[in-house]
């Protein structure tokens, strides 16, 4: 949470176990955007497998920056600046980010120099799209392919959501098109979920139970702004038959966490769908785009 009223850097964090706010730290960089146009915009911040947050800035003037917050230390560390394009600082006041299963994030980002004339509320376009790593050589920003909308949208009207495939579905606010961005890269095997215990025979329509660890992923998967989220951080339970290599998706529910700590132990109900194919099978554990080792199981 960033202190908006005295306009400064400083940060505070939530203590679940005892209902109190105490202090972060300094952010280092000014994130959100309370000088200048005073839109008090911020951009999105997202946890990464290593256990850093990556929050990325919404000031538009200049240039914007990122910050990164070490969870382990409590301390944060200024993160690289978002780019210009075309001699054009960029921003994220109101944009999307998600985090890819290879641990980079995707994030979008428009103009920062809004015109003062105009105020709070400029939003200019066009809209392009980074990734930041760790895991791409450090925390290097990398434009990757446009999106064909991109010129005519600003950051504020994409959204992401990260699919169980590892794909990000992002859509449009203010129109019909939704993309799917393919990311490239593959998880590190120490962030997958790991089942333990599961039924080995199952029928259709009942409900079973799966317990092991990390089954809600190591992050919340996306996040946007100050304005809506999209959370994934729950299990994903899918069945696979082995000779049509189909894919069912089941519901999945009664989860005892929703802890994205690492190695938490974790279980969920599921429910075998009537469309799900009989006989023998492979089921996964799915969290943010990462899928378990698969455990055998038959369907009746």
């Amino acid at each position: 949470m960033f202190k908006e009223s005295q306009c400064d850097t400083g940060s505070e964090r939530y203590l679940d176990a005892t209902g109190n706010w105490v202090t972060a730290g300094s952010t280092i960089r000014q994130l959100p955007d309370c000088t200048g146009n005073k839109s008090d915009e911020l951009g999105p911040a997202i946890l990464r497998p290593d256990g850093t947050v990556i929050a990325f800035g919404g000031t538009t003037t200049g240039t914007a920056h990122t910050s990164i917050f070490n969870s382990s230390a409590l301390t944060w560390a200024a993160g690289p600046d978002i780019p210009s394009v075309g001699g054009t600082p960029y921003t994220l006041a109101d944009a999307p980010a998600a985090l890819l299963p290879s641990g980079t994030v995707l994030f979008a980002a428009s103009p920062s120099n809004w015109p003062a004339a105009s105020g709070p509320g400029s939003f200019p376009n066009p809209t392009h799209f980074f990734e930041v790593g760790p895991n791409s050589g450090g925390n290097v920003i990398t434009q990757v392919t446009q999106n064909p909308d991109g010129p005519n949208t600003n950051s504020f009207e994409w959204n992401f959501l990260l699919l169980p495939t590892g794909q990000v579905l992002a859509v449009e606010t203010y129109a019909p098109n939704v993309w799917i961005y393919t990311p490239t890269g593959n998880p590190n095997s120490s962030w997958a979920p790991v089942i333990n215990t599961w039924p080995g025979i199952v029928s259709r329509a009942s409900t079973y139970q799966l317990t092991g660890t990390q089954f809600n992923g190591l992050s919340q998967g996306a996040s946007y702004g100050d304005d809506t989220q999209a959370a994934t951080n729950y299990p994903i339970v899918a069945i696979v038959n082995n000779t049509t290599g189909h894919v069912i998706y089941e519901r999945t529910f009664g989860f005892n966490t929703m802890s994205v700590a690492p190695n938490t132990a974790s279980s969920t109900n599921f429910m075998v769908s009537g469309k799900t194919e009989t006989g023998a099978s492979q089921l996964f554990v799915i969290a943010n785009g990462i899928r378990s080792q698969p455990v055998p199981l038959v369907v009746q």
